[in-house]
């Protein structure tokens, strides 16, 4: 939104469910991983962002862009999001969002 926060809502209820003060400017696109524990969010303010929507926080901050990020989108199986922006150009990220082991060998 234009207020730079990111609200998700259960429309059957009318209620908000979460609340996040994103970005530094407007939230201009987002997106929900497949798993739908994550999104990825894309602002004017040239980042995008990884959320993990189970925990209710922010996981990665992005900066790979030199304008606005317009649109964000995850690939069908969630291993990659791509970010288009303002400065022309379209960049493939890989999510990495396995668990990371607590095991040390």
């Amino acid at each position: 939104s234009a207020d730079s926060t990111i609200k998700i809502w259960d429309i059957r209820m009318n209620q908000l469910l979460q609340h996040y003060s994103a970005h530094m400017d407007s939230v201009n696109s987002i997106a929900i991983h497949p798993s739908g524990d994550y999104m990825v969010s894309g602002s004017s303010d040239m980042t995008a962002k990884i959320w993990d929507l189970r925990e209710g926080h922010l996981c990665y901050t992005l900066h790979g862009h030199e304008g606005a990020v317009n649109s964000v989108a995850f690939s069908p199986s969630g291993d990659y999001f791509a970010s288009a922006s303002n400065d022309e150009n379209l960049l493939v990220w890989k999510t990495n969002l396995e668990p990371m082991s607590s095991v040390i060998s």
